[in-house]
Order: C-alpha cells, then sequence, then structure tokens
C-alpha cells in the first residue's frame, strides 16, 4: 500500500510550502498538522509547523472551561422553558364521536386561551380537542370522573 507523507520547505520570504510525495514502503496513515506562527525575540513572526503532541497546555485549558459554559447555559435554559410552559390551546376542534374505549384522560383547556375546549387523550396517546358544550362530552368527562375514584 501507498500512503503519503508531507514534506515543508520555506521559500526564504516567511511562507511556508507542503509537498506531498509518496512513499511504497511505509504503512498507509495519515498525520494531522497545523500551520501556527510563534512569536520569537525581537517581534519578528516564523512560520511553523505543529503536530498534535506539540500543542500548549492554553489549548487544553479552554476546552472544559468551555464544555462548562454550553452545559450550564442548556441547563438554566431547560429548567426555564419547563417554568414557563404554556397550558395547550385548541385551535381547531374534532366534530366526530370518539369511541369511549379508546379514552384515557381529558384536560379542559385553559382561561387564558382564545376557544374554550377540552383535550381528550387516548391509551394510544392521542389527542383530540372536543367542544365542552356537546353532550357526549359532557357525558364522557363524568364518565372519566367516575373512573378516577375507583
Amino acid at each position: 500500500m501507498a500512503s503519503q507523507t508531507l514534506r515543508s520547505t520555506s521559500d526564504g520570504g516567511g511562507f511556508l510550502s507542503v509537498h506531498t510525495k509518496v512513499v511504497r514502503s511505509q504503512p498507509a496513515t495519515w498525520m494531522v498538522s497545523h500551520r501556527l506562527r510563534e512569536d520569537k525575540p525581537g517581534g519578528a513572526e516564523e512560520p511553523s509547523i505543529k503536530g498534535p503532541g506539540e500543542w500548549t497546555m492554553k489549548t487544553f485549558s479552554l476546552g472544559p472551561i468551555v464544555l462548562l459554559a454550553v452545559f450550564l447555559s442548556v441547563q438554566l435554559g431547560v429548567a426555564t422553558c419547563e417554568s414557563e410552559m404554556p397550558m395547550p390551546c385548541c385551535s381547531y376542534f374534532s366534530h366526530y364521536v370518539i369511541p369511549w374505549h379508546w379514552l384515557y384522560s381529558y384536560q379542559i383547556t385553559d382561561s387564558s386561551c382564545p376557544n374554550e375546549g377540552v383535550i381528550f387523550t387516548t391509551k394510544t396517546g392521542k389527542q383530540y380537542c372536543v367542544q365542552p358544550g356537546d353532550k357526549w362530552v359532557q357525558r364522557y368527562i363524568s364518565l372519566l370522573n367516575a373512573k378516577k375514584h375507583w
């Protein structure tokens, strides 16, 4: 198998050019190199290539701090969202009578909703908004209330 190795040369003007060369006798592996500039005494900068093993501790000391900041911001966002979660409102109402044996529970919409409604939840988890004034809805609510007390 053939692999590519990186060879760098400086052109004298402060730029670094990277060339590839195919070597057939070595195993096929890749090395990742990063181009960095090092400060030299006297203010002159010289380009250099550093491998991952030559990184400074500054690079790694920021990692845990950034991860901690992201984690804390996500946790604070979740805590804020859960406390301000609005009650569901109905914008569309089902006009079909839902079979009684499907139902698991009900919930009356909040008074801040524009339309008053009842949300029936089935045993499979589906939710249906219905008009609270319908006779069958009132009967199902009383049956579900009686079922709770058993």
